[in-house]
């Protein structure tokens, strides 16, 4: 009889159990054998026959060898018994990401009731039972590295650069981004871009996020690659496929990204393909490196920052050598019309105008004549110039040139120039003016 009572009382003043007479808890199970990366719905339920005080908070929950989200706690009445019960159900999904089976722990609930008959809350702890799930391994003929569950798969291809027009040392930029519904983006295979001849791939960072409402999960994960051409000709990026199981439907999806086909020009300017290569591979070095940035400080930066440094860097680079190539450029263009000009009746005038200005008669008659040679005239002659403008002032200026006395001799410009502009509209057959660039030295 003594140890019944001493059994008694361990019983009445033990707290943590399932269930203290007005107030229990339950926990059930959506599926009891899943995929790994197969969501579980656990609902852990905690009910009373009088009235919780106090909000229910299952505190954090961790589940070994899987990932868990708690979502919300929903307010629910039952019968049992006669009676009448309220309770809050906590909904939680688990995602096991190992082929080991899991176990939804114990919990031990902090609630806040008054007995029966009773008004003022009294705090106890609440203990749920355990719930063994079974995780099967992922299907043999699949691959491990892509293996995905997922309800729906929604994926966005981008590009930075013109596919249309690609040379030698220009660099492509692809980004993919996967969002999954009802997964979790530690769940997530990154993509693999493969290895491409006459190409290098640099990683181009790579994020991940959940997504969560108040009633269902998704995730999304972005992977980037930068392509750059090193070689001439055509070139096929292969195509890309994105699988995932659909838990509800039993079955395998597929979604492929279609190769695509480059034809690579040739770039005369190769000097700067060394250098490109160099500032791709250290600001992939920084995007993929999975330490703390802070770890990485540089004269005070963070990777972060370094990484935006490195591309200003790398963006004026590629600006300075297309203006070293536009001025190169530049500079062959005036050279050549450089050229023409100094072949042209225009330049021969400009040069008789120096001399008719220095008043030296050696000059005047050399720079004369050679002007002359470049008029087309039908015989390089003062003569036949001087028939062709049919002006009697001109032909007062040509004496002077034919009758020379002394080093010296001065002559009328505006009356020269003149002449050339009759001339030249003659030789046109323009009645218009003819245009100032190419009359006016």
């Amino acid at each position: 009889m003594r140890y019944g009572l001493v059994v008694l009382l361990l019983i009445i003043t033990w707290q943590p159990v399932v269930s203290q007479g007005h107030i229990y808890s339950e926990i059930s199970v959506n599926k009891n054998s899943v995929y790994v990366g197969e969501p579980v719905e656990v609902s852990v339920s905690v009910f009373t026959s009088t009235w919780f005080t106090k909000g229910v908070n299952p505190g954090n929950v961790k589940v070994n060898g899987a990932f868990t989200v708690y979502f919300r706690g929903v307010s629910k009445t039952i019968q049992k018994k006669s009676k009448t019960y309220a309770g809050v159900e906590m909904i939680f999904n688990v995602f096991p990401y190992s082929n080991e089976d899991i176990v939804f722990p114990s919990l031990e609930i902090k609630v806040e009731a008054p007995d029966v008959g009773g008004y003022k809350g009294i705090g106890r702890t609440i203990k749920t039972e355990p719930k063994t799930i079974t995780v099967k391994s992922i299907p043999a003929g699949y691959d491990n590295s892509k293996w995905l569950v997922s309800s729906g798969v929604d994926v966005k291809d981008v590009w930075i650069g013109d596919r249309n027009r690609v040379k030698i040392g220009d660099v492509l930029e692809r980004t993919i981004t996967i969002t999954a519904a009802g997964t979790v983006s530690g769940l997530m295979p990154p993509v693999v871009f493969d290895s491409i001849q006459g190409i290098s791939n640099y990683p181009a960072g790579s994020s991940d996020e959940n997504i969560r409402s108040k009633t269902a999960i998704s995730a999304k994960r972005t992977d980037g690659v930068k392509y750059l051409f090193e070689k001439e000709g055509t070139v096929t990026i292969p195509a890309i496929e994105i699988t995932w199981w659909n838990s509800g439907r039993r079955r395998l999806y597929k979604r492929t990204l279609k190769e695509v086909t480059l034809n690579v020009q040739p770039n005369p300017d190769l000097g700067m393909l060394e250098s490109i290569r160099d500032s791709l591979s250290v600001i992939s070095s920084v995007e993929t490196d999975s330490t703390d940035e802070n770890n990485g400080l540089l004269l005070g930066l963070t990777k972060k920052q370094i990484f935006y440094l490195l591309s200003v860097i790398l963006l004026l680079f590629v600006m300075f050598r297309r203006i070293v190539r536009w001025i190169k450029l530049l500079k062959r263009n005036l050279q050549k019309k450089r050229e023409r000009y100094r072949q042209s009746e225009r330049y021969f005038f400009n040069q008789f105008r120096v001399a008719v200005r220095k008043k030296l008669s050696a000059g005047v008659v050399s720079s004369l004549y050679l002007w002359i040679d470049h008029l087309n005239l039908e015989e390089p002659t003062l003569n036949c110039l001087e028939k062709e403008i049919e002006d009697a002032e001109f032909t007062k200026e040509t004496r002077k040139v034919t009758g020379i006395k002394g080093d010296k001799i001065t002559l009328n410009i505006k009356v020269w120039t003149k002449a050339r502009e009759n001339y030249l509209k003659k030789k046109s057959g323009e009645k218009q003016k003819v245009s100032s660039e190419w009359i006016n030295p």
